[in-house]
């Protein structure tokens, strides 16, 4: 799912007869049709930190962040909020 430089994209799905089935969503839709997912995913996140013996607030200069949904702007600034830190969104690991 992509939202470049806009609020809005446009879905397109093949459909199994032959024919694309079309929907304009909006971020807002997909960032609260997405929050369950996002949500779930914190549970580990504290887990590590607990396993390294490490709190949300202990100073980190960054972390990286890998994979597609980290790329959606509510995911990142809730792993901000989770971490007290910034997420590097440079790096590209393959």
């Amino acid at each position: 799912m992509s939202f470049p430089r806009t609020d809005k994209t446009t879905v397109k799905l093949p459909l199994p007869n032959g024919g694309v089935y079309f929907r304009e969503i909006t971020r807002a839709e997909y960032e609260r049709w997405i929050r369950p997912i996002v949500d779930r995913t914190m549970a580990p996140v504290r887990q590590a930190l607990a396993d390294a013996k490490l709190t949300p607030a202990e100073n980190r200069e960054e972390v990286v962040l890998v994979g597609g949904s980290t790329r959606v702007p509510s995911r990142a600034a809730y792993g901000r909020r989770i971490l007290w830190t910034h997420s590097a969104r440079g790096a590209q690991p393959r």
